[in-house]
């Protein structure tokens, strides 16, 4: 590298602060000029590359768009069945709330948790542990009144304690799960 003109030999220049936040491309030869992509953190799995995900999405919708539950909900939309498959198999399930106000860590008592997905939570999970070791766990029941509400019924008791953590997994119909942790103060 030249260290007066701040060049690399040929003549390609070191990149400046404009060029470090955009790339340049040609297509069909039109010069474009657009922004470095920048990785999401919340993705379904961040090591995967987003051609990857939608790769196995269309592999999910080839296999699973013959299914009732997407051709029923395709009906009279412009939507067809393999196109909800494909959106669902890309969009993972939310746990939005874990609601522990009430319970007063006896047998019988309620746990709620709200969870949404793009097409359709499938199940939910709740897990009460007490750092690594597991108190509780099992499936919790979709309310009759309300889609996004989920109730999760205690076995047994549970001591009072501090640090009790519950953690609710939502999953969907190809398989993808979220999660959502509360820690009990």
């Amino acid at each position: 590298m030249d260290e007066n003109s701040g060049t690399f030999p040929g003549g390609v220049g070191q990149p400046g602060p404009v060029e470090r936040f955009f790339i340049y491309k040609t297509r069909s030869g039109k010069n474009l000029i657009a922004r470095k992509p920048v990785v999401d953190p919340t993705r379904a799995n961040p090591g995967k590359s987003m051609q990857e995900e939608v790769r196995q999405a269309v592999t999910y919708a080839e296999f699973a768009s013959d299914k009732s539950i997407y051709q029923c909900k395709a009906v009279g939309t412009s939507n067809t069945a393999y196109n909800l498959a494909v959106a669902d198999a890309l969009g993972k399930p939310q746990v939005l709330d874990i609601d522990a106000q009430d319970w007063s860590h006896g047998v019988g008592q309620s746990i709620l948790i709200k969870a949404r997905d793009n097409f359709m939570v499938l199940s939910v999970r709740l897990v009460i542990r007490e750092a690594d070791k597991i108190l509780e766990e099992g499936e919790a029941e979709q309310s009759q009144s309300d889609s996004l509400i989920w109730r999760y019924t205690l076995k047994r008791p549970a001591e009072s304690k501090t640090g009790l953590v519950l953690d609710a997994y939502a999953y969907d119909l190809p398989g993808n799960v979220g999660k959502y942790s509360i820690e009990l103060k």
